[in-house]
């Protein structure tokens, strides 16, 4: 996972201060929040009314379907809201998801660390975006929960703030946050025994080996088949093929990286029956894209313009950490070189260097 320095405060988010409720709404809103006036109410306490309606506040007025219409008004005023972040966040970090390093061409969603369904305080902070893969923002939900959350903190939750914090401070591994996240949630290519069905994992200096390619893949079956170098011969001339994989791993006694894998499923591959989430073979595919990059550079005598194109291969690719990874294996002054090269408003904007190679 890449991580990211996001500014404090992004003055190009036009966070809004208050919202006005008009037709059929307006009156619900008035009525079940027992608002005075439904026209230039404070955004504060209209996130208040959200969390009012999530903790179960007994006080609320009118039908549960009166209320659920309510809450979706002001959902609405906020959703219109966060997504103008999204122009933001890209310009600060790029056009990558931030948890499963995706390239993002296209659809962009803005992530709520702290999820808004549960905690509607944050709905609208700065401090809790991040940009999202469909996959990942459809795997993540509305985790965690009020009650999990309650269990992790082992006594009594004062404020809001408290809830963030145990979220966003003591659990998961942020990309964010601490700047740590590409050491904390390392990668491995593993191979599966074609007689045993079991996965082993590889060591490096057979997984980034220049000459290992990709013999065929099947979205159907979510498999990438590969020809690896077989190590037990001592002239690296025979092969072995199978299935192979790019997962990330939790080194360690790692509650926090495990915690962060399981939220957002970032070592699931989805289902057979739709193309909707290949992340991991995805993954799997960069990992040799990298491979090739390599070698060309390699063959090229190492020169800057086959340089340039590892860059770009790299930015159209996304998956830095692949990238990193193997780079670093290989040449630690060249993963120097490409977390420096890549820096930029055109790569890898945002990047947090401070931890890396």
């Amino acid at each position: 996972m890449r991580p990211v320095s996001k500014s404090a405060r992004n003055p190009n988010y036009p966070q809004p201060s208050t919202f006005t409720f008009a037709g059929s709404t307006a009156s619900l809103v008035r009525k079940v929040f027992k608002l005075s006036s439904v026209v230039n109410v404070p955004v504060s306490d209209c996130l208040q009314c959200w969390l009012r309606h999530v903790i179960g506040d007994k006080s609320l007025r009118g039908t549960k379907a009166e209320q659920s219409q309510a809450v979706k008004a002001i959902r609405n005023k906020v959703a219109a809201s966060y997504k103008c972040g999204s122009v933001p966040l890209m310009d600060e970090l790029g056009a990558f998801c931030s948890f499963c390093e995706t390239s993002l061409p296209g659809l962009l969603e803005v992530e709520h660390c702290v999820p808004k369904s549960q905690y509607p305080t944050f709905a609208l902070s700065w401090n809790n975006f991040l940009l999202a893969c469909s996959p990942c923002n459809i795997a993540k939900g509305s985790d965690p929960c009020r009650s999990c959350v309650q269990g992790w903190f082992g006594g009594q939750i004062n404020t809001e703030q408290d809830w963030y914090d145990e979220i966003r401070l003591r659990h998961y591994v942020w990309a964010d946050i601490g700047g740590l996240s590409y050491r904390s949630l390392p990668l491995q290519m593993e191979f599966c025994d074609p007689v045993a069905n079991t996965w082993a994992a590889l060591p490096m200096n057979q997984a980034a080996h220049l000459d290992n390619f990709i013999v065929s893949t099947k979205t159907s079956k979510r498999e990438v088949k590969a020809r690896i170098h077989d190590l037990a011969d001592p002239n690296l001339q025979n092969y072995k093929e199978g299935n192979v994989r790019v997962t990330i791993i939790c080194p360690g006694n790692q509650s926090r990286c495990d915690q962060m894998v399981d939220l957002c499923k970032l070592n699931d591959d989805g289902s057979v029956n739709s193309t909707f989430d290949r992340r991991l073979s995805n993954r799997t595919k960069a990992w040799f894209r990298c491979l090739k990059a390599m070698k060309s550079y390699q063959v090229s005598g190492s020169s800057s313009a086959s340089w340039d194109l590892v860059l770009q291969n790299a930015v159209s690719e996304g998956f830095y950490s692949v990238w990193l990874t193997i780079l670093n294996w290989h040449d630690q002054h060249l993963a120097r070189r490409f977390v420096t090269g890549t820096n930029n408003p055109n790569c890898f904007p945002g990047t947090d260097a401070a931890n890396l190679p």
